[in-house]
């Protein structure tokens, strides 16, 4: 849907405003121009920048330096945006906070390969299991789901994929993300 100049415009001020829930509401908007987007992804408000990063119109550009934000929570909101790119949510698949590897997990575009790896990869702290298992079983959890729901839509080839994925995960298969690369398995 095309914007008048004049809605343009106010959307242009209501990005400058000094407070960050319009900020906010202007970041979410579907029909905020990249302009505006990319200025509101450097914002100094983490709620800002999350809000760009799950807006459908942020380019892949801003959504891979957004990607590398300091704070988790923006890069949740990269890892939840409906078009992401595949190599990005591949790097945030291996991200250290579980809920934006669970965001990738959730995102109807993460691919096969990197959704096995959701769900085999152990967490890891310091080097041994991290007692925060709990954090990795839902990652787990709404991996399995995300491939499930795909058998659905799948291409004969996916569906093989899937099924031998998920006969895997029944045999008890486990990988850490160390001794495997998943990115170069042909499943």
């Amino acid at each position: 849907m095309e914007m008048t100049k004049k809605e343009l415009d106010k959307l242009d001020r209501l990005a400058e405003d000094p407070r960050w829930e319009v900020r906010r509401d202007v970041a979410g908007n579907p029909n905020c121009p990249i302009e505006i987007l990319d200025r509101l992804s450097r914002d100094e408000c983490i709620d800002v920048r999350y809000w760009v990063a799950r807006n459908p119109s942020c380019p892949a550009e801003t959504l891979d330096r957004l990607s590398r934000d300091v704070y988790s929570h923006v890069r949740l909101g990269v890892a939840e945006n409906p078009n992401c790119p595949v190599e990005i949510l591949d790097r945030l698949s291996r991200d250290d906070y579980y809920i934006v590897r669970w965001g990738v997990a959730e995102n109807p575009n993460c691919p096969i390969w990197a959704l096995f790896g959701l769900i085999n990869v152990q967490e890891q702290v310091g080097g041994y299991p991290s007692s925060i298992e709990a954090n990795q079983s839902d990652v787990r959890e709404a991996a399995t789901k995300s491939l499930r729901s795909r058998k659905e839509t799948a291409t004969p080839e996916e569906l093989s994929q899937i099924e031998e994925i998920l006969t895997l995960l029944e045999l008890g298969v486990r990988f850490d993300s160390e001794t495997l690369d998943l990115s170069k398995i042909d499943i």
